[in-house]
């Protein structure tokens, strides 16, 4: 357990990171994909503006270097939706098929598209199978355990039990301790049944 803390606080890598020519991560961007590597489930609460996109790109780089193509679903804010389309453009070293949701019928899982990117509040009725890596963005959105938004994403984790889970947040906990449960709860299920 002292290991991991370590390594979840560390702000200095040498971790090779796959990256397409020209562009580079900074050491603390380094230690953050590799703490990724190193963890099933993941809270990553960097600070807002330290690059947690990149260094989820980075994993996913890490990914298809092994010779592996994920199959993602991002979750984020809308507002960032085509932020995330254009980060993945420039960082990924493999070109993958995106898919940017829009709307919120007519929805059926393609098995030629490798990233899905959808916004918390078009979740309903999307049916997602056999993701490996689902990426919560601005986590805090699903803070609270009755909001269906939270319900949806907690569905879609059920459904892709083998799923990586990557909670992305700068702000886990807003006003109260309890806020941060519904996270936990997401990221380890069987640790986190309750809140006492």
């Amino acid at each position: 357990l002292s290991n991991i803390i370590e390594l979840s606080r560390s702000s200095v890598s040498d971790f090779p990171v796959p990256l397409p020519e020209g562009l580079k991560l900074f050491s603390y961007q380094k230690a953050g994909v590799e703490f990724l590597v190193s963890r099933k489930n993941v809270l990553l609460a960097d600070q807002m503006g330290l690059g947690k996109t990149i260094q989820i790109i980075g994993y996913l780089n890490f990914i298809i270097n092994t010779g592996k193509i994920p199959s993602v679903l991002i979750v984020c804010p809308a507002s960032v939706k085509y932020n995330w389309e254009k980060e993945l453009k420039k960082w990924l070293i493999a070109p993958l098929s995106i898919e940017v949701l829009e709307g919120k019928n007519g929805f059926e899982q393609n098995p030629q598209i490798n990233v899905y990117i959808s916004n918390y509040d078009i979740l309903k009725d999307k049916n997602f199978t056999n993701l490996n890596i689902i990426v919560l963005d601005e986590a805090h959105y699903i803070k609270n355990e009755q909001a269906q938004r939270t319900k949806e994403v907690q569905r879609i984790c059920k459904a892709n039990p083998k799923a990586k889970i990557i909670a992305l947040t700068g702000t886990p906990m807003l006003n109260r301790p309890r806020e941060l449960f519904p996270i936990l709860k997401i990221l380890e299920p069987s640790r986190f049944g309750t809140c006492q």
